[in-house]
Parts: structure tokens; sequence; C-alpha cells
């Protein structure tokens, strides 16, 4: 079974049987690493998250001190990637934009913001081969032993979780709202990415009220990651001269439609207290998921 828990089961062996899933996962794409560096980076930085994600929910069964040192693991093992990763990241988020917003602008501008970005991107030094390498060689240490857990399953370990990822991902878009910056936004995804884990997590947990969340937490973070790619091409295009004349003017009007849409799907998924919000999510819960 990939990455869902399984309703009914013991919740420290269904934690440590999705974490051991993702890392062998993890493992087996390290042997073909070298085909693809770019899909491989892509992939490794995904399944971290997701391992992450697991930890978080798995906090009150394996202890702080646990927590901290397997979260600060992962969140390093993917900071090693992330170096040579945002190597392109401003070209692929132009190429995003253009995919969107691409019929507004002319050919010869397309090709002139790719070329300046090509050019940057080409002018870093960060040794993509080496930084595969050693996540590569972390990733086969020996792991510790996923200890036993500090307390009994008694069906709210999983909807403590979920409560903590709304309760930051609430905390983060009203943080975004209530600021002029830039980087709140960002933070409002990451929160957003992480509730959006959980939730497919537990979709089986409580089937009747993530069925649609999913979804819906994926297209807001979707929104908020277009944001991101506009945000990068802006700060790509600040202080060059030959940047196309009205680009950026434009992409800060796309931004602040998008924004616009994040507020609206943000108030129907964060819109209520996290105390309010559970106790929706225990009134739909199945029986089956209170096991």
């Amino acid at each position: 079974m990939g990455y869902v828990i399984r309703p009914g089961e013991a919740q420290g062996a269904e934690l440590e049987r999705i974490i051991a899933g993702q890392v062998e996962r993890l493992r087996s794409a390290c042997m073909h690493a070298d085909e693809d560096q770019a899909v491989f980076i892509h992939q490794a930085r995904v399944r971290c998250k997701k391992i992450r994600a697991v930890l978080r929910l798995a906090l009150p069964l394996v202890g702080r001190r646990f927590y901290r040192r397997e979260n600060e693991r992962w969140r390093d093992l993917a900071r090693g990637l992330s170096s040579a990763r945002d190597l392109n990241a401003r070209l692929e988020g132009f190429e995003q934009v253009t995919r969107e917003f691409g019929d507004t602008m002319s050919p010869s501008a397309v090709t002139r913001v790719r070329a300046r970005f090509r050019r940057e991107a080409g002018l870093r030094t960060v040794d993509i081969e080496a930084a595969v390498k050693e996540f590569c060689l972390e990733l086969n240490k020996p792991r510790p032993d996923f200890p036993e857990p500090r307390r009994a399953g008694d069906g709210d370990v999983y909807a403590e979780g979920l409560a903590r990822s709304y309760g930051a991902a609430r905390r983060a878009m009203k943080i975004a709202y209530s600021q002029t910056d830039r980087e709140p936004f960002h933070e409002w995804r990451k929160q957003v990415k992480h509730h959006a884990l959980q939730v497919r997590l537990l979709r089986r947990v409580f089937p009747e009220a993530l069925a649609n969340r999913a979804v819906r937490v994926r297209d807001l973070a979707e929104c908020l990651g277009r944001v991101q790619d506009t945000d990068l091409v802006i700060a790509g295009l600040s202080g060059w001269k030959g940047a196309p004349a009205g680009l950026a003017g434009a992409l800060e009007d796309r931004r602040g439609e998008m924004i616009d849409q994040a507020r609206i799907l943000g108030k129907e998924l964060f819109g209520v207290r996290k105390g309010d919000w559970m106790k929706r999510l225990a009134a739909r819960a199945e029986p089956e998921g209170r096991a």
C-alpha cells in the first residue's frame, strides 16, 4: 500500500511502515540517480517532505527528542539538494509563468527573459553530482529504530496531528494577509503543503471529512506555488535595464489576482478556528477511523 494510513491498524506500526516505504523508494532511486539528476532531486525532496509529514503525526507517540532529531535529519538532507535545485528555480518559474501567461507576452520578450535566466543559472557553480552523491551516502547510513509508542493509540493521535498542521496553516494565512512582504506567502505555502500531505495520509481514516479536502488543499498549494513562481520572475527582472517594458507590472497584476484567489480558497479551507474544525472532523469521522 502507498502513502496512506490504513484505519484499524496499530498507529505506531503504520507510521513506521510508511516511513520505511519512503526510505526504501529513496534508496532504490539512488541506484538510478545519474540517469536524470534533476528528476532525482525533485523526487527525493518530495519524499523527504512526505517523511517529515509522517513524523509530525508520530510526535505524540515517539516523543520530542526522537522527532526533533529525525525531522532535522530529513530537513537537512533535503536542504543539501535544494542548493542544486535552486540553480534553475527562477528559470523553471519563468517557464511556468509563460505557460499560463505567455499569450500576453511577445515571443521576443519570452526569448530575451529566458536567455537571461539561463545565463544566470550557468554562472552559478554548484556541484550537482556531488550533492546527489552526498545525499545517497547519508541516506544509506544506519537509521535509528522507531521507538516503542509512548502511549497507546486511542484514535486521537491522528486527529491531534491533523489539528497541528491545520492550526499552523491557519496562522500562516493570517500573517500572510496582515503584511505586505512576499515571504509570508511562501511560508503559508509550506504549511499548506504540510497539511496537504497529512490529509493525503489520513484520507482513509477520515474518508467522509477529507475526500474533497484533499483536492481543495492541493488546489491552494498549487495556487500559492504559482505566486512563488511569479515572485521569482519579478525578482529576476528587478534592476534589469533590458527587461521587456511593462512585464514586471503585468506580473504584479497577475500575482494580485492569484493572491485574491488564494484568499478565497484559504477562507474555505482554514476559515474556522482549529477547535471548531476538529469538531467537524470528529462529527464526520467513520467509527473505524476512531479505532
